[in-house]
This record gives C-alpha cells, structure tokens and sequence, in this order.
C-alpha cells in the first residue's frame, strides 16, 4: 500500500484523539523512500527565556517497502510516541529509552497494538518509476 499524506493525517488525527486524548499539535506529515527507516520524528529545539522549547514537528514515513495498512499506522504510532516526549518535554535516558518502551507498552496493552521499536523488512520492494537522464555532447573539431 502508498498512502497520501491525507491517509496519514487522517491516522494522525484518528489516534492523537484516541490514544493520546488530542494533546498533540498536527506535525508536518511528508512521504520519503528511504530503505534504511520506516519512519522518523524530527523537531526543531531552541532555547528561550524560559528554557528550552520543541516546535516545528515533522513525521515521515517511508514508502520504499510494500506495507500494510496496519503495518503503516504502527510506524506512525510509533513516531507519535516520540512526537508526545517531545512534545511534552519528558525526559529519556534515550530515543528508545523506558519512557519511550513504557508508552509502547501502554499503547499495546490499551489499543492491541504490536508497537515495537525496530523491524526487519525483507518484503516486496515498491516499485518507483525514476527518470534517468543521459546528456550527451557533440562538437566538431575545425580539424576533422
């Protein structure tokens, strides 16, 4: 399946009212091709007279490997768990560290889910048509 960023903000706002009572912003959602993550969370941290403040969410997921529906939405649940830390300025020994591996675990327990924090992929590759451009160059030599 190759959802549209409609289909993910649809999700988005599906579960931040459902697993997460709407305490999140909508990040910027965006498709990538990436072979190497399914998914990614990223913020922009800056430093005010306060301390310092997360703003600017963005999740991508990856399109590069044939994936279900469920298997997509658990990619996208496990970015939004990140997106709450952040959001919400928690502090973690790590990325995935026991804030993050209790909120997965709280989020199976509650909702069924199979959240967890890496997979292997060794399924079906979609397929994505690239242009392939050739330049080619002629002269001609006052010689010959």
């Amino acid at each position: 399946m190759t959802p549209t960023t409609e289909q993910i903000a649809t999700w988005f706002d599906t579960f931040n009212r459902d697993y997460f009572a709407g305490s999140m912003p909508r990040p910027r959602l965006s498709l990538g091709h990436s072979r190497t993550r399914l998914g990614s969370m990223a913020c922009r941290r800056r430093r005010t007279l306060l301390g310092w403040k997360n703003s600017d969410f963005a999740i991508r997921l990856s399109t590069y490997y044939d994936c279900t529906e469920r298997e997509l939405q658990t990619v996208l649940l496990h970015e939004m768990i990140h997106l709450h830390i952040w959001h919400e300025q928690l502090k973690d020994a790590s990325s995935h560290g026991p804030v993050f591996k209790a909120g997965i675990e709280k989020k199976n327990k509650e909702f069924g889910r199979h959240i967890t924090i890496s997979t292997k992929m060794k399924r079906e590759v979609t397929k994505v048509v690239r242009m392939k451009w050739n330049l080619v160059a002629v002269c001609r030599m006052t010689s010959g």
